[in-house]
């Protein structure tokens, strides 16, 4: 069975290297400064017939909702969530089988984590809302625009547009994972974990990365830390990971800013220790699978929705956490503009 941890980040959503040895880490550095990062009280609803881990950041008006990559929990957006809720009431979901998200054994399609988005938003009265979805999240936010368009106002992709298909056909990132591979020494506690990925990510690391690895992992009974991920969401991922992303329900504002990741993680590797060799494997990676399967992606994207904002941004695939002022200058300058935007050609 595929580690679910290891699948994640075989889908091109991070910095890796394969058929290299991981040499040993550096001193760690200290932590990037930043926006304010604000980690609030874990929250729980019944939804679709199961209970999910939610974040509520505060703030009134429209809901700004975000929904994390696979992998994460709604603490990935501790960085940047809190920047925007003097203008919006700002929270954040967890995806069934992630975090403290109930994980039940069948249940992972994407129509039902749809209506999983769908049922959250009945269940906290939201009238109108902007999704904003991170990496995998970009399959399932058009369907949500699509099901409910009245009440979805806007649409914000960070690094979540991909030709899944493509990615899929060239075996993801499957070729980069090495430098992902948590040794098993890094799970021997909390402390020991947050260590290991502050020296790996040191120009990413901060609360936010750290408040989600504490959510998505637990500890097991032989005192061990393990990932929330249960293998049985393996190959329902993969069934419809293997179809495009449906942008043709889109009628709303929509913003995707996607990551060029190669110069970013060769620094990152480099500072970690990799050779030469090994940080030019990564860059060769980045130009022929990375960079195309984005780029078809937005082609895509731009064919069902020509009046999406697209805007490249030279960051590793968790661009919120490794330049959250950036990622807030481009949203606020994206959601600034949502309600003096003239109707789209397309419907909107």
């Amino acid at each position: 069975m595929i580690s679910m941890h290891r699948l994640s980040l075989a889908l091109g959503v991070a910095v890796a290297l394969a058929s290299c040895t991981a040499p040993a880490p550096p001193p760690p550095p200290a932590p990037p400064t930043g926006p304010t990062t604000v980690v609030p009280q874990d929250l729980f609803a019944r939804v679709n017939g199961v209970t999910l881990h939610y974040l509520d950041w505060g703030g009134t008006g429209d809901l700004l909702l975000f929904l994390p990559g696979w992998g994460h929990t709604a603490h990935s957006f501790d960085g940047i969530a809190p920047a925007f809720t003097d203008r919006y009431h700002v929270m954040g979901l967890t995806r069934r089988g992630h975090g403290a998200s109930e994980k039940p054994a069948p249940g992972y399609g994407l129509e039902t984590l749809v209506q999983d988005v769908v049922a959250f938003l009945d269940a906290v009265g939201a009238k109108r809302t902007i999704l904003v979805g991170h990496s995998f999240a970009g399959l399932e936010m058009p369907l949500v625009a699509a099901r409910i368009p009245v009440r979805i106002a806007g649409l914000v992709f960070l690094d979540a547009v991909y030709d899944w298909p493509g990615l899929v056909a060239s075996a993801g990132g499957a070729g980069v994972n090495q430098y992902f591979a948590t040794p098993d020494s890094a799970l021997a506690s909390h402390e020991a974990l947050e260590s290991w990925f502050r020296r790996r990510d040191a120009a990413s690391w901060g609360p936010a990365q750290a408040a989600t690895l504490r959510s998505q992992t637990y500890l097991g009974q032989d005192g061990r830390l393990a990932w929330q991920l249960p293998d049985v969401m393996g190959p329902q991922l993969i069934k419809f990971i293997a179809k495009p992303a449906d942008f043709s329900g889109i009628r709303q504002p929509t913003l995707a800013v996607w990551a060029r990741q190669a110069e970013p993680a060769a620094r990152a590797m480099k500072a970690f220790g990799y050779s030469a060799t090994d940080i030019e494997r990564w860059r060769k990676w980045a130009a022929e699978i990375d960079v195309p399967n984005k780029l078809r992606g937005i082609e895509l994207l731009k064919k069902s929705v020509p009046h999406a904002t697209v805007v490249d941004m030279e960051a590793p695939h968790t661009l919120h956490w490794y330049n959250p002022s950036g990622v807030i200058e481009l949203m606020n300058r994206f959601l600034s503009r949502l309600s003096t935007d003239p109707p789209h050609p397309n419907g909107e």
